[in-house]
């Protein structure tokens, strides 16, 4: 479960771009990193929602110490603006990672899976957790829809149980607000929320690796065309 404090927060330029660059606001490249951004910050307030009242009630909710290992050999799929996202994050804030999408010494040596995975990050493994994607945010403190549409929260494999709890899995609003106080962001909700975005990009969804290089091409030409002189 993510910490709301290392997460984006309002405006989404917050990460790196000056606030004043308006040709750039004014771009539907800034519009929709906009729109997704304030997704994850409602996801991220939800998030700690759940945590919050689970302490209330004697709970401790939340991934065990250094763990990570959820997005050890994963790569998770993106929509183009998920993988915008990122590669605005990279190109503003990391970009010595961007060694890791395109190749070199540094892919190579990378093992199978996403290629921000850091085997040695014990515990704080993801070298772009602040731009990383909604699939990555989600897991772990989130619903799932059942086949009567109802929300269904489940521990992580790796979550320690908890004797206060009866189970590991609960279903239905009432039995998981009556367990934790509140219901953690429904995965499908949101997914349906980053696809509205841009309604026709679904068929372009593809493996992190394969979305980021023409993103990073497509995110840098729009900053240097935008970009005020010196």
């Amino acid at each position: 479960m993510e910490n709301p404090s290392d997460t984006l927060s309002g405006k989404f330029v917050k990460i790196g771009l000056g606030a004043d660059n308006s040709e750039f606001d004014s771009s539907v490249l800034a519009r929709n990193l906009q729109i997704l951004s304030d997704i994850y910050v409602e996801i991220a307030e939800k998030q700690a929602q759940f945590a919050t009242s689970a302490r209330s009630k004697g709970l401790v909710v939340g991934c065990p110490a250094d763990c990570g290992s959820c997005c050890e050999h994963f790569m998770p799929d993106v929509l183009p603006v998920e993988s915008d996202m990122l590669a605005y994050h990279l190109l503003l804030k990391k970009p010595t990672l961007v060694n890791l999408v395109f190749g070199g010494p540094e892919a190579a040596a990378r093992p199978d899976g996403c290629p921000f995975w850091n085997a040695k990050g014990g515990g704080r493994n993801c070298r772009v957790y602040e731009g990383r994607p909604l699939i990555c945010r989600l897991f772990g403190c989130s619903t799932v829809h059942s086949k009567k549409d109802e929300p269904v929260f489940a521990f992580c494999k790796r979550f320690p149980q908890d004797p206060k709890l009866p189970s590991r899995t609960y279903t239905g609003e009432w039995e998981i607000a009556q367990n934790f106080g509140f219901v953690p962001p429904a995965m499908s909700d949101y997914s349906a929320m980053v696809l509205g975005i841009e309604p026709d990009s679904a068929a372009e969804r593809l493996p992190l690796d394969k979305a980021l290089p023409p993103s990073l091409n497509r995110v840098a030409l729009i900053l240097q065309m935008t970009a005020r002189p010196a």
